[in-house]
């Protein structure tokens, strides 16, 4: 309220101004007996300019009283915020690695397909130097290719890694692998210890595993 009383102070002039001109306008319409109609035209060609320039001077005062920001805060709000994060290209390196990760895993199950144990461990070593984290599945396939070629103790050793990876406990699958593998080459207190050690490992014996 005080910055509007400012202003019209500042522009007393053109209000006084403006309110003489519209009295002498009432005046000669009474007098020459014009109509309403070109009474009205009048005070909008009166109006109109003096109002104009009013406004002006209205909005100059308005600007000095309430000016906006400077440049420097507007490049200080620009500064503090929150940096650009290019999301299409991390989505697309995301994309990549996953088609890298199973392309060695196609490779690594190629391999297990074949019986050959030590093109899948080399496989499993690339995919590591790639700086890829093995999964489970890539355990997986590592403990059975070894329990199928009679590896006992390459099945072993990958089911203590996958035990160990943090990935999650081993399956019953791959513990009867590993009963299995040891049992068909005669080490039969070698496949007890597995059996009991199921509990300790999160996993549940079945038929199979007895």
């Amino acid at each position: 309220m005080a910055d509007t009383f400012h202003i019209l102070r500042n522009n007393a002039v053109i209000v006084a101004l403006l309110v003489v001109t519209l009295a002498l306008l009432f005046i000669a319409a009474d007098f020459f007996e014009v109509s309403a109609t070109v009474e009205e035209v009048l005070m909008l060609l009166v109006l109109l300019p003096i109002g104009g320039q009013l406004s002006k001077k209205w909005s100059a005062n308005s600007k000095k009283l309430c000016p906006g920001p400077s440049k420097a805060a507007i490049a200080e709000s620009f500064s503090k915020s929150e940096p650009f994060v290019p999301l299409a290209a991390e989505r697309l390196e995301s994309r990549v690695d996953a088609e890298d990760a199973n392309l060695h895993y196609r490779r690594l199950r190629a391999a297990a397909k074949a019986a050959d144990v030590q093109a899948a461990e080399a496989a499993m070593q690339r995919m590591r130097n790639a700086g890829i984290a093995p999964s489970i599945a890539c355990y997986g396939t590592l403990v059975g290719v070894c329990a199928k070629t009679g590896d006992v103790a390459g099945a072993e050793s990958w089911l203590e890694a996958l035990a160990s990876s943090g990935l999650g406990n081993p399956n019953v699958i791959c513990m009867n692998m590993v009963i299995s593998a040891c049992a068909k080459k005669g080490e039969v207190e070698r496949a007890a210890a597995w059996l009991k050690r199921m509990p300790s490992l999160g996993v549940e014996p079945d038929v199979m595993s007895y």
